[in-house]
């Protein structure tokens, strides 16, 4: 008699079992950062039970189903991971570079990460990013987060509307991602400024209006978009005294915002 082979393919096996891995707190939510799991107790009675509760469910689903539950319990897992208070943001930075203008650089500056990995100085713009292609070579990341534009908009004779700046933008965008097909780019907003920044130079108050355009073209070219703007007013008591940078207090909570946008994106 020939046995009948099980319904269930082996990748949907294989999330199964990855999905059983991060339940019962076995492995890190963030094992495809390939970090170590940080947290070696074993797994409680109760939370076996939990992760042998979910496999059944995922048993009687399909494919589709279970890759669907799987992506969306790594994502919670992930993200309640990242507010427990020993986590370390900065060890999962491992595969990510930034890039930048001096609110950026602020990163490297404070030995948050690697100076390698941060590819900012003060006054950067777009135009800067091809400067970096052999480095980014080098270290072929697998994300890069860029963060441009208060320093940009500043030259009205270079890029007197924001659809001219995109353009711009765009066509280095895709110059990067010729030269690594396989990183993943993200596009930041503009961060805010507050006073006396606001007051010094009119252009500060077009940052709504310029991040909102830079939304809709991301999304039109298929980039994804890092909105920090809640974020900055959320934490507006960590301006420095001129109105645009920040102290180094603030990074951990920028670095988390970004961190969690990667792992939702590319789950």
């Amino acid at each position: 008699m020939i046995k009948k082979k099980r319904k269930s393919s082996s990748s949907s096996g294989l999330m199964i079992g990855l999905a059983a891995l991060i339940l019962v707190g076995g492995g890190s939510a963030f094992a495809f950062f390939s970090m170590p799991s940080r947290n070696p107790d074993a797994p409680s009675n109760e939370k076996i039970a939990e992760g042998v509760a979910f496999v059944k469910e995922l048993e009687n689903k399909s494919t589709e189903s279970v890759q669907a539950s799987f992506k969306e319990e790594r994502i919670k897992a992930a993200l309640e991971e990242m507010e427990s208070e020993d986590f370390n943001v900065w060890a999962h930075f491992g595969n990510i570079v930034m890039m930048g203008d001096s609110r950026t650089k602020e990163y490297a500056h404070s030995e948050f990460v690697e100076s390698r990995r941060v590819m900012a100085e003060d006054g950067d713009t777009i135009l800067n990013i091809t400067e970096y292609l052999d480095t980014l070579q080098d270290l072929h990341p697998d994300f890069i987060i860029m963060q441009y534009g208060v320093n940009d908009m500043e030259n009205y004779d270079v890029w007197p509307t924001v659809d001219i700046y995109w353009d711009a933008f765009k066509q280095r965008i895709d110059r990067v991602q010729e030269v690594l097909p396989d990183s993943t780019i993200f596009v930041q907003s503009i961060l805010p400024c507050i006073e006396p920044e606001l007051s010094r130079l009119a252009c500060r108050r077009e940052i709504p209006a310029w991040n909102e355009a830079l939304r809709g073209y991301c999304d039109e070219a298929g980039i994804p978009f890092i909105d920090v703007t809640a974020l900055a007013e959320q934490y507006d008591s960590y301006y420095e005294p001129d109105g645009m940078h920040f102290i180094a207090s603030f990074y951990p909570f920028w670095a988390k915002k970004l961190l969690s946008e990667v792992v939702t994106y590319e789950n």
